[in-house]
């Protein structure tokens, strides 16, 4: 879910806004003024990335304007306005950050690295229909996969994948039980040679 940072002249209220509009540029106010100060008119994918950006170019507008109140929004502000919070009050600029804070471990996250992914896009391994595991990328898939652990196909003992011989349609064999087979094997190719 991408963060829409903007500067916003929020008509009604008459103030000064950087906003971080989610879930993405369509939720952002429709008072944007023209982009001047680094990082503004971006979407970024970390909300707290999103407000430490936001509280950079509010500095920045502050020292530009010293006479003027510059204020913060976070939220969705498709048809409306922003609730402000005033950069100068740091109790709620520490509330805020809290805030987001919370609403960024809300948010669903790879569980092989932990970083963010998008809520409609991500990849699963076969695992996932257990364990509800959502994926960043292919790899990550694969690889939580593979350091997953499954069942021997004879001596039924629990062993990670990535230690174990693969057979067709996800049958997995452990080492022990693949070294038996193969002197087996060997056993009957002797056999065969007499």
């Amino acid at each position: 879910m991408p963060y829409f940072v903007s500067r916003q002249f929020y008509y009604y209220q008459q103030i000064n806004v950087v906003e971080i509009a989610y879930p993405s540029i369509d939720s952002s106010g429709p008072d944007m003024l023209i982009e001047k100060y680094a990082g503004e008119g971006e979407e970024y994918k970390n909300p707290i990335e999103a407000l430490e950006i936001a509280l950079n170019i509010a500095s920045n507008w502050k020292n530009d304007i010293p006479d003027e109140d510059i204020f913060i929004t976070f939220g969705c502000m498709e048809f409306c306005e922003g609730e402000p919070i005033d950069i100068n009050n740091h109790e709620d600029i520490e509330e805020l950050k809290k805030e987001v804070q919370k609403h960024y471990e809300s948010l669903p996250k790879c569980s092989y690295c932990g970083e963010l992914i998008d809520e409609k896009e991500y990849y699963i391994n076969p695992d996932s229909e257990y364990t509800e595991d959502k994926f960043c990328s292919e790899f990550h898939a694969e690889k939580a996969y593979l350091e997953g652990y499954t069942l021997c196909h004879i001596c039924e003992g629990d062993f990670k994948r990535e230690d174990m011989y693969y057979r067709d349609l996800d049958i997995y064999v452990c080492n022990k039980c693949q070294d038996l087979e193969d002197s087996y094997e060997l056993i009957e190719i002797q056999k065969n040679i007499r």
